[in-house]
C-alpha cells in the first residue's frame, strides 16, 4: 500500500478541460480586435513616430545650443584678446 501512495503522488493532477465553445463575448472581442488591428497599429505607429521625432528634435536642439556656446566662447576669447590690444593702442 505505501508503494501505491508514492506512485499516486508522482502523477500530476489532471489539467482542467476548456469549454468547447468560448463565450460569445470573447468571440466578439476577438472579431473586433482582428477587424481594427490595422487601425490600432497605425495609430500606435503615429505615436511612436512622434516620440522619436521629439527625441531627435531635442538632441538636435541640444547640439545646436552646444555649438552656440562654443562659438560664444570663441568670440569672447577673441574679444578679450582684441580688447587688450585695443587698450594698448588707445593708450599710445
Amino acid at each position: 500500500m505505501p508503494k501505491s501512495q508514492a506512485v499516486e503522488s508522482e502523477i500530476p493532477p489532471a489539467r482542467p478541460v476548456l469549454a468547447d465553445d468560448p463565450p460569445r463575448f470573447l468571440l466578439l472581442q476577438r472579431e473586433v480586435e482582428i477587424e481594427y488591428r490595422p487601425q490600432m497599429l497605425a495609430a500606435l505607429q503615429c505615436k511612436v513616430d512622434a516620440v522619436v521625432e521629439a527625441k531627435v528634435f531635442k538632441k538636435y536642439s541640444q547640439m545646436k545650443l552646444q555649438m552656440k556656446r562654443e562659438a560664444l566662447k570663441k568670440v569672447s576669447r577673441k574679444a578679450n584678446e582684441g580688447q587688450a590690444g585695443y587698450d594698448k593702442e588707445r593708450a599710445n
